[in-house]
């Protein structure tokens, strides 16, 4: 109900206004982008949380006497990780990318109003093409290629026909046949990227690297709080410094769980491009109301308190971690 009353409102919005063909493409475009940074930062997260564990680590047990045994190989010891289940979670970084910059290439083409503009538009599109071969062939452990070298040539064929002078309805036909021709490959892209961030470790990896400098975190706390040399303001700080820690681990779940949502709105919306344009609809309620969505999902990707109203219920874990069922 809730998701329908926002996308009535921003369809009512979005219809009040003078919008054009190119202003709609543009917004999904744009959001789109919004949306996989956001999924971007929660890929980064993970990468981050497992570094900073290892600092912690090494803090933690290079201490007192045995701090004499911390050398540069103890340090060169933290890694990104290399092996092949971590190229994986590197390559949906990557793709997660891709995805957005294919979004962004998009709403630089629907607003092209120079040859100039559309060979950007057309460079960035098979970058972005080119990223998603690599990285889905890097998931799937082989050499198939998400864009074959037919619907490459099909999108080529496209963008070369707007022509010299850019036409609105040229340029309408080129969105059109990209976006026909992408939908399948998008739709695969994207259950890669919600089935990586489903099964791949990325949720417990940063749960149990939140937990594991939170304890450390507090351990410390306790003993140098016990001195009697402890001020009551650094206390407090650290106590409320110790709280923002354990929020974010109790939300640690909740953030893949929304970067699962978000690229499953991202797939949803394209389709409805998808279905849209290829009836010459490059303007519909069916668009406004897909955008609206990702819009407000946009907006509200870190409202946790937001996302667990819409879960059919809530669970925690023994840390306390919350998890959307």
């Amino acid at each position: 109900m809730k998701r329908s009353l926002i996308g009535l409102i921003a369809a009512v919005l979005m219809a009040g206004c003078t919008s054009t063909p190119s202003d709609q493409i543009a917004a999904f475009g744009q959001t789109t982008n919004a949306v996989t940074d956001h999924v971007d930062a929660v890929l980064n997260e993970f990468n981050e949380a497992t570094i900073e564990r290892g600092f912690t680590d090494l803090a933690a047990n290079y201490t007192g006497d045995f701090a004499q045994r911390f050398d540069q190989q103890l340090l060169k010891d933290i890694n990104k990780p290399i092996t092949a289940k971590q190229q994986k979670q590197l390559a949906i970084y990557r793709a997660n990318k891709a995805l957005g910059d294919y979004a962004t290439s998009l709403a630089e083409l629907a607003n092209a109003r120079l040859r100039v503009d559309v060979d950007v538009a057309s460079a960035n599109l098979y970058g972005a093409m080119t990223s998603f071969n690599k990285h889905y062939q890097t998931i799937k452990g082989n050499q198939k290629a998400l864009f074959d070298d037919s619907k490459v040539a099909n999108i080529q064929a496209a963008i070369t026909a707007i022509g010299s002078e850019v036409a609105e309805q040229r340029r309408r036909q080129a969105v059109k046949a990209i976006i026909i021709a992408a939908k399948d490959n998008i739709d695969l892209i994207c259950d890669e990227i919600i089935k990586q961030l489903t099964h791949s470790g990325i949720e417990d990896g940063i749960r149990l690297s939140r937990k594991y400098i939170l304890d450390k975190q507090i351990a410390e706390y306790r003993r140098l709080s016990a001195k009697k040399s402890s001020k009551l303001k650094w206390r407090t700080d650290e106590v409320r410094r110790l709280w923002l820690l354990q929020q974010a681990l109790f939300h640690s779940k909740l953030l893949v769980q929304q970067s699962i949502k978000a690229i499953e709105e991202v797939k949803q919306a394209h389709q409805v491009l998808a279905s849209e344009v290829a009836h010459d609809a490059f303007s519909s309620v069916a668009i406004s109301n897909a955008i609206g969505r990702l819009q407000y999902l946009n907006k509200h990707f870190n409202d946790f308190e937001e996302f667990l109203a819409s879960c059919d219920s809530t669970a925690t874990d023994s840390d306390g971690v919350l998890s959307c069922e």
